[in-house]
């Protein structure tokens, strides 16, 4: 999969909200709605996901090495295997 803009993250997260496999790195996604969306296997290295809501995604062996994920909800989030090496998870929800 090609490497994706910020417009069109977005818009995939309101119809189809799969992004398996696809390379979101260094992308600014901050204060985005990404809720249940499918980042299985994605590179997202290096993104920026301050404040998003991330409820309920699928980030299944996903990259998040060096993202800044800080304040943001992540609750009930299926996070099996996910690289989470020197990401800022600061004020983050990760219940559930």
């Amino acid at each position: 999969m090609a490497k994706l803009t910020r417009e069109e993250v977005i818009f995939i997260a309101t119809s189809s909200r799969s992004f398996a496999g696809a390379d979101l790195s260094g992308l600014d996604l901050s204060r985005c709605n990404l809720s249940r969306c499918n980042f299985q296997a994605a590179n997202l290295s290096n993104c920026n996901l301050s404040r998003s809501n991330l409820r309920g995604c699928i980030l299944d062996q996903a990259n998040l090495e060096k993202a800044d994920i800080s304040r943001s909800n992540l609750s009930v989030a299926d996070m099996k295997g996910v690289n989470l090496k020197n990401a800022n998870l600061r004020g983050s929800n990760l219940s559930g």
